[in-house]
């Protein structure tokens, strides 16, 4: 990417392997999105950092092994956990839980000490009532839902309120032409 004049910096952790990943795509780029861990913090002039809830959930039967995403009125969405009948579950108005547009302000409690937690543990300040209240609004049977635990990961958004979500453009010295396409997320 440096050869194209972008200022992207390697950042892959050290405990994930990218031999399998690396092996399904036959791409000339690929950018890793990723949430924002240490090394993310400083990085970008404007922006945002979250501290966000992912939970864990068991869905009735009928929703085992579905994706679905609620865009239109209260952003919520479940997800598939591999091929469990567990599902991921997240929200655009409640998973968020703390943020900052100071890249090096600390983290409090009590998520510091669970940031990118290797596991999914229940948690007495989750999200998960309002979540599944508002995801029943479109899906009747999520009301159903079962919280199963929460893992809290760093975000790192776009800080520009007087612009659209809209894609990030990029030009190389080359003219080759780059294009990102960020999710607004709404702060706590």
């Amino acid at each position: 990417m440096d050869q194209h004049g972008l200022p992207l910096k390697p950042c892959r952790p050290e405990w994930l392997d990218y031999s399998f990943i690396e092996s399904c795509y036959d791409y000339d780029f690929v950018v890793w999105a990723t949430y924002g861990m240490a090394r993310s913090r400083g990085l970008f002039p404007r922006a945002r950092y979250q501290v966000a809830e992912k939970m864990l959930i068991q869905l009735p039967a009928a929703l085992y092994h579905l994706s679905l995403v609620v865009v239109d009125g209260l952003f919520t969405g479940f997800d598939p956990y591999g091929c469990s009948r567990q599902s991921l579950f997240g929200s655009a108005k409640h998973t968020n839980h703390w943020s900052t547009t100071d890249p090096w302000e600390p983290v409090p409690e009590p998520y510091a000490s669970r940031l990118n937690g290797n596991t999914f543990e229940p948690v007495p300040f989750t999200r998960f009532n309002q979540m599944r209240a508002d995801a029943a609004l479109a899906v009747p049977a999520a009301a159903r839902g079962v919280y199963l635990g929460s893992r809290f990961v760093m975000r790192v958004i776009k800080d520009n309120p007087d612009q659209t979500a809209g894609p990030y453009m990029w030009s190389t010295a080359n003219r080759m032409k780059f294009t990102s396409f960020p999710v607004r997320c709404s702060a706590p």
